[in-house]
C-alpha cells in the first residue's frame, strides 16, 4: 500500500471522529524487516491494542491504556 493512501485512510477516520493511530516508519514498507527497533515498536503498540480493546480490565490494571498510541515520532527520534 502506497504510505499516500494511509494518510487518506487515516484522514477520512479522523474526520468521523474514529479513534485512531497512523504509524508510518522511515525506510519501512507494508512489511517490516529493515530495522528491528520498528518492529520491536510495532509488536508493543499491536499488544497494547490488544490489551486494550480485547482485555479492558487488564489494559486499566496495567496501565496498557494509550501505550499503542504513545511512541516516539520521527521528529522525536531526529533529536537523539
Amino acid at each position: 500500500m502506497d504510505w499516500r493512501q494511509s494518510i487518506e485512510l487515516y484522514s477520512g477516520l479522523r474526520r468521523l471522529g474514529k479513534t485512531c493511530t497512523l504509524l508510518l516508519y522511515p525506510d519501512e514498507g507494508h512489511t517490516m524487516y529493515k530495522n528491528q527497533e520498528n518492529q520491536l515498536d510495532l509488536t508493543r503498540r499491536i499488544k497494547a491494542w490488544f490489551d486494550r480493546y480485547l482485555k479492558p480490565d487488564l489494559a486499566l490494571k496495567n496501565g496498557a491504556i494509550n501505550h499503542f498510541s504513545e511512541g516516539s515520532t520521527e521528529v522525536d527520534r531526529d533529536k537523539k
